[in-house]
C-alpha cells in the first residue's frame, strides 16, 4: 500500500487542491501525514496556496478523518 494513502485521499477531497498544489504541500512537509497534522500557519509557506486554500484545509481537517477514508 502506498505510504500515507489515507492522507492522499483526504487532501484530494479538499476543493481547490489540484495536483500542483498537492505536490507543493507534499514537497514542503515531506509527507502528507505530517502536513495533515501541521499547524495551519505552516501552510502559508507552501508555494501556490492561497488564503482560501488554507482556510479550506483548516475547515476540512476538522471534518475529514483520514483513517475513515480507507474504509470507504
Amino acid at each position: 500500500m502506498k505510504k500515507d494513502v489515507e492522507y492522499w485521499i483526504s487532501f484530494n477531497k479538499i476543493t481547490g487542491l489540484g495536483p500542483v498544489k498537492l505536490y507543493n504541500i507534499w514537497q514542503y512537509f515531506e509527507d502528507l501525514k505530517t502536513a495533515w497534522k501541521a499547524d495551519i500557519s505552516e501552510f502559508k509557506n507552501v508555494e501556490t496556496l492561497s488564503d482560501a486554500n488554507i482556510e479550506q484545509i483548516r475547515e476540512l481537517r476538522n471534518i475529514i478523518n483520514p483513517e475513515d477514508e480507507l474504509e470507504k
